[in-house]
Parts: C-alpha cells; structure tokens; sequence
C-alpha cells in the first residue's frame, strides 16, 4: 500500500516494506527537497523512513541538494539517476548500501558528505555507483586529500571506496584489512603510495 505525503511544493509516495517506509516517488520542483525521518500511513503506524526506492527522484533536474535520512540503510537503484543539478548529497552512518546507478548523471564533482566515521565508510556495498560523478568526499567533517590513514579494526576496503579522489597522495592500511576489493582507489591520480603496516 503506498500512500502520498503533500509538503508544500513538492509530493512524497510511501510504501510500507515490513520494518518502516520506503520512499518511492518524489514529485515537484523544489531545490532542496525536505525528506522526513518518520512517516505514518495511518495503517502501519508512525516508522522510520529505511530506503529510498528505485528511481523515486530520476531525472529531477530542480534539485540541488538533498539530506538522506538518518534511518535510511538503503539508497535503491537509480534513486537520483539524472538529477544534472544535484551538488551535494550528505548521508548519515545508517547507510549500509546503495545501488547500481543511483548517483549516475548528477552534476559532476558533486560534494558527497558521509556524517560517520572512515571506519564505516570502508564497509558500503555499492559506493563504486557513488564514484561515477567523481565526487568531493567528505568524511567526518574532512576532505579526502592528502594522507589517508585507515583506522586499526577495519576489515574490508569496499567496491569504489575512495574512487576518484584526485587529491589523495597516500593511504595507510592497518593490518585488520583482508580485503581490498575492485576500484577502491581507481581514479586517484594524485595516489603515489600505499602503505602496509
């Protein structure tokens, strides 16, 4: 059952998928559209948004920026495909992965602002379809540039991690990592070295 939420210049579509909301569609013009953190249907009661659905804001070209819900673990396939204006997404530490083209064909060099730790950061499925607008990363409150030093306790180096940072010159890798998986540093042009402790 999907129900539709009007906030003012915009309209938002829910569906309940069993634990809270998923966000599927978004229709309207606003730059910086307001996504709430909870959500009732008056059925299923008053839950957290968990997702944003497939395509739910493709090829919006009014939106500038968006703030993903900190109860979001999941950004679905080509939920912002095409969004050409899109510069700055932030995203909390809920998020645990994000699908195939969901960032494809936003506005080149968009600022991708991650509220977690570099620790959390290394373990999202999916951050390679982040990594196709060669995005600014900001971890943390900090740019990745310059040394990289990745905290003692990591496992895994994810798909695309820190793909297409220019600016990043060295990366430490703690003896915790066992996996360095496709494209983590694919596109950092600046990258001279990788350090293993």
């Amino acid at each position: 059952m999907t129900r539709n939420k009007s906030l003012g210049a915009h309209i938002l579509e829910f569906g309940f998928n069993g634990t809270g909301y998923t966000l599927i569609k978004y229709k309207g013009n606003c730059a910086v559209p307001d996504i709430p953190e909870e959500y009732d249907d008056g059925v299923n009661g008053k839950r957290k948004v968990t997702s944003i659905g497939v395509s739910a804001f493709a090829n919006n070209s009014f939106i500038t920026a968006v703030t993903v819900p900190s109860g979001v673990t999941e950004i679905e396939d080509e939920a912002f495909y095409g969004c050409s204006s899109l510069e700055n997404v932030t995203l909390s530490d809920g998020i645990k992965k994000i699908g195939e083209f969901a960032f494809f064909d936003c506005a080149p060099n968009m600022n991708v602002i991650y509220n977690g730790a570099i620790a959390k950061w290394c373990d999202i499925d999916g951050l390679g379809n982040v990594a196709t607008t060669k995005p600014n990363l900001i971890i943390g409150g900090s740019k990745i540039a310059g040394d990289l030093i990745i905290p003692d306790g990591v496992k895994r180096i994810a798909w695309g991690v820190f793909s297409g940072q220019k600016e990043l010159t060295s990366v430490y890798l703690p003896d915790s990592v066992t996996s360095v998986e496709e494209s983590a540093f694919n596109g950092c042009s600046s990258l001279a070295r990788i350090r293993l402790s």
